[in-house]
């Protein structure tokens, strides 16, 4: 896999995969890979698939991901003081 690793990764160097993955977002994505070997087959096919030009599969695994807002106090909660 190391082979086709690197290959994916020279073009998120130059061109963001899905314009939002680069070089540093895929290494985050395939380092489960190394320690995981259930997330091997699924990386796989995700690097095949970004080398046929189709990068739908890593962006939807290694795309940033909105953070939920932030939780306000509840208003029903009492305070003390």
């Amino acid at each position: 896999m190391q082979h086709p690793y690197e290959k994916a990764a020279d073009e998120p160097a130059a061109k963001p995969a899905g314009g939002t993955v680069g070089p540093g977002r895929l290494q985050s994505a395939f380092l489960a890979a190394v320690y995981d070997d259930g997330f091997r087959a699924l990386r796989a096919a995700t690097l095949s698939a970004c080398l046929e030009g189709d990068p739908r599969p890593l962006t939807d695994q290694a795309a940033p991901r909105p953070e939920p807002a932030p939780m306000s106090p509840s208003p029903w909660r009492s305070r003390a003081g």
